[in-house]
């Protein structure tokens, strides 16, 4: 086995492990609220998750619209490969999306813990995306 498979392996693993990490802490900061809390917190969030959600489609359905597009050409729009590109906006999506949310959260009426285990949750889950995104660098970089 090459060492680059070895480091795709551990990229893997370690990404896997910051999301279930941060999900384990999600759910344990949920914990510390009330029923009205979370019931509130999930009102507030409704249509962010919405709007959110279709901001991803959008961005997966250009992503594949563009590619398709630019094979369809003798001469590439782009002389950048769409991929590097979509993770590069996708790595812009992703700190926009947890700048609102932490905005929103900031005015939120949920207890410091709460607010605490959402910044540790989230800084898992960046850090698992910050090492996925080096892996693909790697990848583009190896040819």
């Amino acid at each position: 086995m090459e060492n680059i498979f070895i480091i795709y392996i551990a990229i893997g693993i370690i990404f896997f492990a910051t999301t279930i990490g941060g999900r384990i802490v999600s759910e344990r900061g949920l914990k510390t609220l009330t029923d009205e809390q979370r019931g509130k917190l999930l009102n507030d969030f409704s249509k962010f998750r919405i709007y959110n959600l279709a901001a991803l489609l959008g961005l997966i359905m250009i992503y594949v619209g563009f590619n398709y597009y630019q094979a369809s050409l003798d001469k590439p729009i782009l002389k950048m490969d769409v991929t590097l590109l979509y993770f590069i906006l996708l790595g812009i999506y992703i700190v926009v999306t947890n700048v609102i949310s932490f905005l929103k959260l900031k005015g939120a009426d949920v207890t410091p813990e709460y607010k605490k285990s959402v910044y540790m949750a989230t800084g898992l889950k960046v850090f698992g995306l910050l090492i996925v995104m080096a892996g693909v660098f790697i990848a583009f970089s190896q040819g």
